[in-house]
């Protein structure tokens, strides 16, 4: 295992992911053994220098950015650094929370390409503002998302208005399923309607063919098993890769040749 990779983002030095980096760093160090490095149980006295205090530091260190790395490369205690960087950025959100609060009461639904992108973009501010202390309740999130319909669609924001109120739509999950149904729905009709009425849809300019980019053979077009030898017009087959290959036109038929004649005293040349 490389002991210079990163399990998670480090912090950086604005320390805008605080929050989220103590969560990961307190469940990591959970999981390998070293909490009491850095949060000694009550009443007990932080680790004696040794192995594990070492190894929870060089954690530590691993997850910070370089800036800040080297404005605590001389603390050599994991409960004096993670202490240190607690009363630095410990009321981070206390400057946060302006910031997003403004892009809450900013955010559309209408500003978005697809309701997948607006679904993640709530949730990702949901868990921020809540690092901040500021819980936004279900329905909080559907409002917000029924306010910022479009326009033209009015009549469908008052049908989702109406399950709410009837307990029909009980949670936002609920509503983005419904909205991304919906918004799947349209695609499709709008595709179908732009084909000219009795027309059937064009194949695609890669269907049927194959990932050289030639076009499959079809049963009817399948290749001989023993292909013809270039340059041969005879039509004869010759069986590919077979030692001592005929010549061409050559018969199989085996001749008998005469023996030669011995040469005596009495022989004439013929």
């Amino acid at each position: 295992m490389d002991k210079t990779r990163t399990e998670f983002d480090p912090l950086d030095s604005r320390g805008h992911q605080y929050h989220r980096w103590v969560l990961d760093v307190r469940q990591t160090l959970i999981g390998k053994g070293y909490l009491n490095a850095i949060e000694p149980p009550e009443g007990e006295a932080p680790l004696a220098p040794g192995r594990r205090r070492a190894k929870a530091l060089m954690f530590l260190r691993r997850h910070l950015d370089t800036t800040l790395r080297w404005q605590y490369q001389q603390v050599e205690d994991p409960h004096v650094l993670w202490n240190t960087l607690a009363r630095r950025f410990g009321d981070v959100h206390v400057a946060l929370l302006p910031e997003l609060q403004d892009k809450w009461a900013s955010i559309r639904l209408i500003d978005f390409k697809s309701v997948e992108e607006y679904q993640t973009a709530m949730l990702g501010l949901r868990a921020r503002v809540h690092f901040c202390g500021v819980e936004k309740t279900e329905n909080d999130l559907i409002e917000k998302t029924l306010q910022t319909f479009p326009r033209e669609t009015a009549t469908l924001m008052k049908q989702y208005r109406h399950d709410y109120r009837t307990s029909l739509t009980e949670t936002f999950d609920q509503l983005m399923t419904q909205l991304l149904t919906e918004e799947k729905e349209c695609r499709l009709m709008l595709k179908n309607a732009a084909r000219p009425v009795g027309t059937l849809p064009i194949p695609e300019n890669n269907y049927n063919r194959a990932a050289g980019g030639k076009a499959r053979k079809s049963r009817g077009d399948r290749p001989e098993p023993y292909s013809r030898e270039r340059g041969s017009g005879n039509g004869t087959r010759v069986r590919r890769g077979t030692r001592g290959k005929r010549s061409r036109n050559r018969s199989n038929t085996l001749k008998k040749e005469n023996p030669p004649a011995s040469k005596g005293r009495g022989s004439q040349p013929v």
